[in-house]
């Protein structure tokens, strides 16, 4: 029988790697270096993960995971589109501003060819609700006629943009700006009138 695997180490591990990554990017990864920066021996580290590959598509799958538990969290009671669409916005600017480290990892990763196609389509799967919500508001003539996948990224990209910005002036964030940028979002995906 095998020894059950310690979540607080797997933890650990995962954030270590995702620090070390965004520094060196993922081949100056070295699984000595997770190591030490997770407070553990090397060989210990091989029995969780058996190379620097398998560890990076783990904290891929886990990042995508607590991104779509967060987007979907809190949702507005009702099936308004302006309340639902605002919440889960919402939801992921508050996710992505308190784990900035999760979003830039999962978005350098996401399509650099590293990830398994089988991986990405499942975590996309994650993401459903979403994908059906933004659908069904095309369908309704709420947004604008695009694919789904141009929609999300133009919801996103300014998110990830700012954690970038907030890095040099974090102050730029208060409530009054927050709900510009929502405004802006919000504004982008609307139809002519």
């Amino acid at each position: 029988m095998s020894k059950p695997k310690d979540e607080q180490k797997i933890e650990s591990i995962r954030t270590a790697c995702i620090r070390i990554v965004l520094q060196t990017g993922f081949n100056g990864l070295r699984m000595a270096d997770v190591a030490k920066e997770a407070g553990i021996a090397t060989g210990t580290l091989y029995i969780y993960y058996h190379d620097k590959q398998s560890l990076v598509i783990d904290v891929f799958q886990r990042t995508k995971q607590e991104i779509s538990e967060a987007l979907f969290r809190f949702t507005p009671a009702g099936n308004d589109f302006t309340s639902v669409f605002r919440g889960w916005w919402f939801n992921y600017f508050h996710f992505a501003i308190s784990n900035p480290e999760k979003i830039l990892f999962a978005e350098q990763f996401l399509y650099s060819g590293l990830i398994p196609s089988a991986v990405v389509e499942e975590t996309d799967r994650l993401f459903l609700p979403l994908d059906a919500f933004l659908v069904n508001a095309r369908e309704a003539g709420l947004i604008l006629r695009l694919d789904t996948e141009i929609i999300k990224a133009q919801l996103t990209a300014p998110v990830h943009t700012l954690l970038k910005v907030k890095e040099k002036n974090p102050e730029l964030l208060d409530h009054q700006s927050v709900e510009g940028i929502f405004q802006m979002a919000w504004q982008s995906i609307q139809p002519q009138k």
